[in-house]
């Protein structure tokens, strides 16, 4: 007489299959990068944050300095609306930026093209933080280096803005894991003791080695001549 083998072994068996595929899932999903249309505008004092996070909005102002942070949802077409935060230039308060980071989907860094020497080292020390912000770095956050101002004669131009940071940034890399060197001032204590090398060692820097995209665009806010960071922001949060 034939043995009937019973189907629960392979019931079971299957089962646990299923709950192993279902725990992969759910794990990925949980550390996959997550769609955000949170916008930041980041930069130092002057650089035309504030002004432009206006007209993004419809508005038009005179030219000051911002010492609050400013958010809103901005209509940047017909049915595509992006969560936009202008944090000011101030060190003690755009030390908050670093707070705002974890979340948001995309990075707008104005620069003044009219800065000297000593703007564009603080310039590169800003997006040296935010290079190496594990948050940036884990969810591949794109940054786009909008170079304000370009309608004057004697701002400097996109090649020549890019050359000075990448020197800048080679240099303060190397810096940064010099263990006589002081530390960041845009860092926490914790933060100081954690940071992520910037590019490949051994090899001089360059915005391909970040692990998002690095985009850079002229624009003239006063001329309301944005249109590049207006396609970055519909990029992040379409």
């Amino acid at each position: 007489e034939a043995i009937t083998e019973s189907p629960l072994p392979i019931l079971v068996a299957v089962v646990m299959v299923l709950v192993v595929v279902i725990i992969l899932k759910c794990r990925n999903s949980s550390t996959s990068i997550t769609k955000s249309d949170t916008v930041l505008i980041l930069g130092l004092s002057g650089a035309g944050k504030t002004k432009l996070f206006t007209q993004l909005l419809g508005n038009d102002i005179e030219t000051y300095t911002s010492i609050t942070i400013n958010e809103t949802n901005v209509e940047i077409k017909e049915d595509t609306t992006a969560h936009v935060i202008d944090v000011p230039g101030h060190e003690r308060i755009r030390m908050q930026a670093l707070d705002l980071i974890e979340g948001c989907g995309g990075i707008i860094f104005m620069i003044d093209s009219l800065g000297n020497t000593a703007d564009f080292a603080n310039v590169a020390e800003y997006l040296l933080s935010i290079f190496t912000n594990p948050y940036v770095n884990d969810h591949e956050i794109p940054v786009h280096i909008a170079c304000n101002k370009q309608d004057i004669l004697t701002a400097k131009s996109l090649t020549d803005i890019k050359r000075i940071l990448l020197g800048e940034l080679d240099e303060m890399r190397q810096l940064q894991w010099n263990t006589t060197s002081a530390p960041s001032s845009l860092l926490s204590e914790e933060e100081n003791n954690d940071k992520i090398y910037l590019g490949v060692e051994g090899e001089d820097f360059d915005f391909d080695d970040i692990p998002g995209e690095v985009s850079f665009s002229r624009i003239s806010v006063e001329d309301k001549d944005y249109e590049p960071v207006v396609d970055f922001i519909l990029s992040v949060v379409e």
